[in-house]
């Protein structure tokens, strides 16, 4: 569960968020982990890669999603913010 606290302030009549660094840690946290995990499973010899037969069919959808997220950033900038959230 990732921590967010939001701290409010008033700054010439704009209010301001900001999103405290626990984020950030808690990403390195699980990446650490992860790796140590992987590390161990290694050493032990119980990891099996996957052949390439079975990891084609998870790229395809992957490279897909990749191309949309790439395109709604570069459309966000030419579209008011109402149209862009109906779309």
């Amino acid at each position: 569960m990732i921590l967010q606290v939001r701290i409010l302030q008033t700054i010439y009549k704009k209010e301001v968020s900001m999103s405290v660094l626990t984020e950030r840690h808690s990403v390195y946290f699980q990446l650490i982990l992860s790796i140590l995990m992987l590390i161990q499973l290694l050493r032990e010899g119980n990891i099996t890669w996957p052949t390439l037969r079975d990891a084609v069919p998870f790229s395809v959808p992957a490279v897909l999603y990749c191309i949309n997220n790439n395109l709604d950033v570069h459309m966000q900038p030419q579209m008011d913010p109402a149209t862009y959230q109906v779309g």
